[in-house]
């Protein structure tokens, strides 16, 4: 196996693990228990990168348990838990943060699935995002291409 083709293996493997990690949080967190939530803010963030800008959803929730208060910001497991990918990026901004806010209003409530060994851990969707599922096959094929000696 050549040098390129190790490498790619290590990196699809790496990519590959922590994709399937976090399918399987998502898959577990589907058995866990739903309380009522509380959004506790909303806001829509811009990331420039070199190549590309894309605007995130975030959204804030508290939530009780057993009579104890928690706060999250986790959408879901995987690649950008936190936030959620909207339009790359929106042309029109502020309409897309009021559409967000309207959405999501401050004290509106959602579903919050919690882990019950753990509640501080939270999601608001038990699915990871499409980001997650899309790395897991990239790193299948790339791996697989790497085995098979195509690099």
């Amino acid at each position: 196996m050549s040098a390129a083709a190790a490498l790619v293996l290590l990196a699809a493997s790496a990519a590959g693990l922590y994709s399937a990690v976090q399918i399987g949080r998502g898959l577990r967190a589907r058995r866990w228990p739903v309380t009522e939530g509380e959004v506790t803010g909303t806001a829509l963030d811009r990331h420039d990168s070199l190549r590309t800008t894309a605007d995130f959803q975030r959204i804030a929730y508290r939530y009780e348990v057993a009579e104890r208060t928690y706060e999250s910001d986790r959408l879901r497991f995987g690649l950008f838990g936190t936030s959620a990918a909207v339009n790359n990026p929106d042309p029109n901004y502020p309409a897309a943060i009021g559409a967000l806010k309207a959405a999501h209003p401050r004290g509106s409530k959602v579903l919050v699935h919690y882990n019950p060994a753990d509640p501080h851990e939270s999601v608001l969707y038990v699915m990871p995002p499409a980001t997650t599922w899309l790395t897991l096959a990239v790193a299948v094929v790339a791996g697989a291409a790497a085995v098979a000696g195509l690099f």
